[in-house]
């Protein structure tokens, strides 16, 4: 309990931080946030880590489900986590290269999901509440859809914990 109040009062002090930031150098001067904006920024930050949590768990699991399947054998989260553990490549380099590795990788791997959203009017359908703010500012970047968020997660994450990172 005192670790998630902590992190209420780091992330608070830091939204205060962007929001002092943003009013003395907007990177749109003059631009003006339309009612409830705020309010809709906030609720998507305070909501969409909740929501997608769940949709991540669920894609997990129904992988899992579906490894056993195939396999025949029974998989939990601990198995594969320690099967890759055992078979990681990447552990055996330098730790420099393997933080490198580690950015460059996710980098790539978040920039290609992004443009996949863009690109299927499926998932664009999800992806489009991330862009539909008329007043663009750092709190509107956190205005995505709970699938979205999760299914973003889940394919920006699962190449990085297979490979071994």
């Amino acid at each position: 309990m005192q670790k998630l109040l902590l992190l209420a009062v780091a992330l608070s002090l830091l939204g205060l931080g962007f929001a002092f930031i943003e009013r003395r150098a907007p990177a749109v001067p003059g631009q003006v946030r339309p009612p409830g904006s705020i309010r809709t920024d906030l609720g998507h930050l305070l909501i969409t880590p909740l929501l997608s949590r769940f949709v991540t768990a669920a894609a997990i699991g129904s992988g899992l489900i579906g490894l056993a399947l195939i396999t025949g054998e029974r998989w939990t989260a601990d198995a594969v986590l320690e099967a890759r553990a055992s078979s990681s490549w990447v552990g055996s380099w330098p730790l420099a290269i393997q933080l490198l590795g580690l950015v460059l990788l996710s980098d790539l791997l978040g920039y290609w999901v992004h443009r996949w959203y863009h690109e299927h009017p499926k998932l664009w359908r999800l992806h489009a509440i991330h862009h539909s703010t008329r007043a663009m500012d750092w709190l509107a970047a956190v205005r995505t859809h709970p699938l979205a968020a999760g299914l973003s997660r889940l394919l920006h994450l699962l190449p990085l914990v297979l490979l071994g990172f």
